[in-house]
């Protein structure tokens, strides 16, 4: 399916062990065998900032946060290429993970200049499928991985990241997408596609 107009940004947040892989890896095909030509990023990048913002955020949350937006201000070129070439560019992650994890444990007052921040240099998405549900579940296939668990993934900090999430999702109803991970991966694709195929419609 072609078009001519800038393609849809759809990112896919939630805490670690909700499913985000998962997810992407079957979303990418499905996008394909609609007709809707696509790709996926990632956030961090590989670039300098990237890979610094990545072993730096759990131990300075400031600093990490940060460096993730330097991150995308030197990104957004790229991905602004990308929308103009694809019909949809999946995203995994995107400045909502930082407003969440490193803002989990920032204070209210630099909670909001980072929200500030990050709007301003970031290229918002048009859809965000937030991945929720028990933290429990989530940290049982973490526990399941064979890598060494990170300070990242620590319950309470999880519980409170999650927390984030939603109050985002909340203040941006229209924006997010909420989509249960404590259900079978097939339902949870056919939501994400549902709420994808909508947005696409929308802004037809």
């Amino acid at each position: 399916m072609s078009r001519t107009r800038k393609g849809l940004l759809v990112t896919i947040e939630g805490i670690d062990g909700a499913g985000k892989s998962t997810l992407l890896r079957e979303l990418g095909p499905s996008l394909s065998s609609a007709g809707f030509k696509n790709t996926l990023v990632s956030e961090p990048s590989e670039g300098f900032y990237g890979k610094l913002a990545r072993s730096t955020a759990a131990r300075d949350p400031v600093v990490g946060a940060l460096l993730f937006t330097l991150d995308r201000k030197e990104t957004r070129p790229e991905l602004e290429q990308l929308l103009r070439r694809n019909d949809v560019v999946l995203q995994d992650r995107s400045f909502y993970s930082t407003l969440a994890y490193q803002g989990a444990v920032l204070s209210p007052a630099m909670r909001q200049a980072l929200d500030v921040l990050e709007r301003e240099v970031a290229r918002a998405p048009d859809l965000v499928l937030l991945l929720h549900g028990p933290v429990t579940v989530a940290l049982g296939r973490i526990r399941g991985r064979a890598r060494k668990r990170e300070p990242l993934e620590k319950e309470r900090l999880l519980r409170a990241v999650q927390h984030r999430y939603l109050l985002l999702a909340k203040a941006e109803k229209r924006l997010f997408r909420k989509i249960s991970f404590d259900q079978p991966a097939d339902e949870m694709l056919r939501k994400a596609l549902s709420a994808i195929r909508d947005k696409l419609g929308s802004s037809g």
